[in-house]
């Protein structure tokens, strides 16, 4: 590995943890947007009640039985997903115990809260999606299920939103909805899709490293260097 690659690929990885932050930050602000959470969030506060854990631990637990899901579909496991499960639901414990992220009754105040977390988290996934180290969980199955399908990734993003949020309910988290989780689940696929067009970027087409590729390169750039 060179010097120039080994250059880019921690600007990769720096890009692809900004990105991560952003989404821990805009799931924060869905959440303390009191308008309603979104459909992963209700499922996994439903799951917050079985499991006695905190909601962003419950994020983690989902996303390793979602992880597994992807693997039987052929989805490609990198370093970003690793990354991914861990540090978005460690973020998002994080933000929400500094209570840094303000929580209003104003219904204007809660709509701009809601729509700025879903344009936060929406560029977030681009960014460290377009790295192409991984998808997190639930971003691998809307990647994956959209190449295998055919189907738009707003579409493919959306149907699973609703699918989740059904899930959620019957699990007990239904305590979390509102008016933000309808817009959230209606939405949010399109607000994603957006984001990666305006920056002429294909998910359908973006090619990740497996964890296995990424330690070979490491090994290769570490024996090299001797």
């Amino acid at each position: 590995m060179s010097s120039s690659d080994k250059n880019s690929k921690t600007v990769r990885y720096i890009k692809l943890m900004i990105g991560i932050f952003l989404c821990g930050l805009g799931v924060t602000m869905v959440i303390n947007s009191n308008a309603g959470a979104s459909s992963w969030d209700i499922f996994h506060m439903g799951l917050t009640g079985i499991l006695k854990m905190p909601i962003g631990k419950a994020s983690i637990v989902a996303g390793f039985v979602v992880i597994i899901l992807n693997i039987v579909l052929g989805q490609t496991i990198g370093p970003g997903t690793i990354l991914n499960i861990y540090f978005i639901g460690t973020i998002t414990d994080i933000i929400r115990n500094l209570n840094i992220i303000p929580v209003s009754n104003n219904i204007f105040f809660k709509i701009i809260i809601l729509l700025l977390g879903m344009i936060i988290y929406s560029y977030g996934t681009f960014l460290y999606m377009s790295q192409g180290k991984g998808c997190g969980p639930r971003d691998g199955l809307m990647q994956v299920l959209s190449k295998k399908t055919n189907i738009s990734v707003a579409i493919v993003k959306n149907s699973i939103e609703i699918i989740v949020l059904i899930m959620g309910i019957f699990l007990g988290g239904k305590s979390l909805i509102g008016i933000g989780t309808l817009i959230y689940a209606l939405s949010i696929g399109f607000i994603i899709s957006f984001m990666f067009k305006i920056h002429k970027v294909e998910v359908k087409t973006i090619e990740h490293t497996s964890l296995k590729e990424e330690f070979h390169e490491i090994v290769h750039f570490f024996t090299n260097k001797k």
